[in-house]
């Protein structure tokens, strides 16, 4: 072929290519890895081209944000793409440009349906193909080349939500407008949906209009909106229900002091999912605070965020009651707000349950004296019994009867269900009368012979005795009261340490039921709040966790046998 006419129809190609590539009606694939272009079937690469004008070509298609540079898929994965399509229920025939797209990313598809959930087809599955793709059309194909961060964030969404994905990707069609109009915000929406896990859907359903609406207005604090859905985590919907910014609380902040933005954010971010109790039940009281001496708004954000920091997981105790008996006092000696946060820097736990006891009995700070004067004595029933749900309920109900550490014993009130339970304050804190009918201390007796180990480790709460007796006491009524000791904290508030720990947990609460089961004994309410955990020293001196079984109120055997599993 002469030179000139080669030169003409290189020209020719290269006319048709550049089209292509600018057309949005055309699809046109660059293989990378073999650099070639091929379109309606034909090949077209540097020799066929001339390598100036390929150049040009490839420069060209890389800056067009409409098309995927990418490997060109062979007939068989295209149709392995329409496949998986057809598979999990994507309509196809309603969006053929998006299916065309999707078909020709075989890989990432496969990648998406697993991350939704094993093998077979799954509704969760289903709702990626069926709902959130179509609804984010838009999105996708007017961001092709942010494919890749798309199809993670999907894969990375549907494994933190794989428990309710299918309401999570039902949910899409409440975002897919937002995201077509700020595609720069996915990975941030990704972040936010991970953070709030099995709870994302109603974050989605519930708050998202006001989110957006919020982001509309001054884009800036989208930043700091996805910080604090990532520091509340599965509450993020709760916060932001309580205050989208139009709320109580943290909304009136926002409003009135726009400037105090990124420090509001890091005062929830310290706080953590008890965010929630923050903007609900402590802003609210301070509100006065700050309307009276509004230049020490960021005095009393700061040491908010001070108090969360230095509270960790007792933020629930210092936030959940409003610090509504300090209200008058903060109002009348706002200068006395810093050293308010330092008794709290000091030992958040004790002095929050204090704050916590003054509320529950409607008692109005006037000054700090009537915290710091009850410390002495709270901090004797901490160290004495420990931090646990029953600690706090025992000093908060009993705050203001509380026997002196050395004094003689007292009886302290303590309200629950079914049987009747007095703790003991003063030298005795820490021990505690249960009352049970004889069936039940019968039951319990044999329990504890067998949930001991041969180690001497007990599994039950223990009975105390002296000389090997029980230290009981028989009522005219028939019932018995058992005299016992603190058993540990309950396992629903408990912490797991490690993926180890929770496992020896759950090894321990198997094995103790198995026993139970063995010898026909029947504990009654062997819940979560009933199963208690104790640090002990083994043999060897080394620290070991021991689940115990108490409350044996409702407990009866069928037996008197003892039978080892």
């Amino acid at each position: 072929m002469p030179e000139a006419q080669m030169q003409s129809e290189s020209s020719a190609d290269f006319e048709i290519i550049k089209q292509a590539i600018m057309s949005s009606s055309q699809k046109i694939w660059y293989d990378e890895k073999e650099k070639y272009f091929s379109l309606d079937g034909r090949r077209f690469d540097a020799r066929s081209l001339g390598k100036k004008q390929f150049d040009e070509l490839v420069k060209l298609l890389h800056s067009k944000e409409t098309y995927a540079v990418s490997t060109r898929p062979v007939m068989g994965e295209l149709e392995e793409g329409y496949n998986l399509l057809r598979k999990y229920g994507f309509p196809i025939q309603h969006h053929p440009k998006l299916a065309k797209f999707l078909a020709e990313q075989p890989s990432d598809l496969k990648k998406i349906a697993q991350a939704a959930g094993p093998p077979p087809v799954t509704s969760s599955k289903l709702s990626v193909f069926e709902n959130a793709f179509p609804s984010l059309e838009k999105f996708v194909l007017g961001n092709l080349k942010s494919w890749d961060e798309i199809a993670k964030g999907i894969v990375e969404m549907a494994l933190s939500n794989r428990r309710l994905s299918k309401a999570f990707f039902g949910s899409f069609s409440k975002v897919a407008s937002f995201l077509a109009e700020y595609p720069d915000k996915w990975v941030g929406f990704v972040r936010m949906a991970k953070a709030a896990g099995p709870k994302s859907h109603e974050l989605v359903w519930i708050n998202w209009n006001d989110i957006a609406y919020e982001i509309k207005q001054d884009p800036k604090r989208w930043d700091g909106i996805v910080r604090m859905a990532e520091a509340t985590k599965e509450r993020s919907r709760e916060f932001f229900e309580i205050t989208c910014f139009f709320g109580i609380g943290c909304s009136d902040l926002i409003r009135d002091y726009p400037h105090e933005w990124e420090q509001i954010v890091k005062m929830v971010e310290a706080a953590g999912p008890y965010a929630v109790e923050l903007v609900q039940s402590a802003l609210p009281p301070l509100k006065s605070v700050i309307n009276h001496s509004p230049g020490r708004v960021d005095e009393i954000i700061s040491g908010l965020t001070r108090i969360a920091k230095a509270s960790k997981d007792n933020s629930l105790a210092v936030f959940s009651e409003k610090l509504s008996c300090c209200k008058d006092f903060f109002r009348m000696h706002p200068e006395q707000w810093e050293d308010f946060v330092k008794l709290l820097e000091k030992d958040s736990y004790c002095h929050s349950i204090i704050i916590y006891g003054l509320a529950k009995h409607d008692r109005k700070v006037q000054s700090l004296s009537e915290i710091t004067e009850q410390y002495a004595k709270v901090k004797y029933y901490v160290n004495k019994i420990g931090k646990s749900e029953y600690t706090q309920k025992v000093i908060v109900e009993n705050l203001l009867s509380l026997a002196q550490p050395q004094g003689i014993f007292n009886r302290l009130n303590f309200r629950k269900t079914g049987s009747t339970l007095i703790p003991l304050g003063g030298r005795l804190a820490g021990y505690m009368y249960r009352i049970v009918t004889q069936e039940a201390y019968d039951t319990w007796t044999r329990a504890e012979a067998i949930l001991t180990e041969p180690d001497g480790t007990v599994h039950c709460e223990e009975i105390v005795k002296k000389n090997g007796k029980p230290r009981i006491i028989k009522k005219k009524d028939g019932m018995i009261a058992v005299l016992t000791k603190y058993a540990g904290q309950a396992l629903r508030s408990y912490h797991y340490e490690s993926k180890d720990e929770e496992k020896e947990i759950i090894r321990q609460m198997n094995w103790i039921m198995k026993q139970l089961m063995v010898n026909q004994i029947t504990h009654g309410h062997p819940h979560t709040g009933n199963h208690t955990i104790m640090k002990e020293k083994s043999a060897d001196g080394k620290e070991k966790i021991v689940i115990k079984l108490i409350d044996w109120d409702a407990a009866s055997s069928s037996s008197d046998d003892i039978a080892v599993a």
